[in-house]
């Protein structure tokens, strides 16, 4: 759960960093596996059931969205919501 979030929290922070289309891809990309591979030791290692690490991607992954949308209504930029010049 908790590398789901941290390695989460940095991918998103990839998109926000880079301006270049593969660049976030291939950050989001590698941090994503590497977040797999984590869940994978820990059953491989004994220490966790597979259900306690889809659990944990769960918790992790709802705390991550949760997160993410406080951190954007504080920022102002509200996905939601389309711009009055749109159309």
């Amino acid at each position: 759960m908790g590398s789901f979030i941290f390695y989460g929290a940095m991918a998103f922070a990839l998109f926000r960093l880079y301006d270049h289309t593969w660049s976030r891809v291939i950050g989001a990309a590698a941090l994503m596996v590497l977040v797999l591979l984590i869940g994978l030791s820990r059953v491989y290692l004994g220490v966790h059931y597979p259900s306690d690490i889809l659990g944990g991607f769960l918790a992790g992954g709802v705390w991550l969205a949760f997160s993410i949308l406080v951190y954007t209504f504080i920022k102002g930029a509200r996905p939601w919501r389309k711009l009055s010049g749109d159309t």
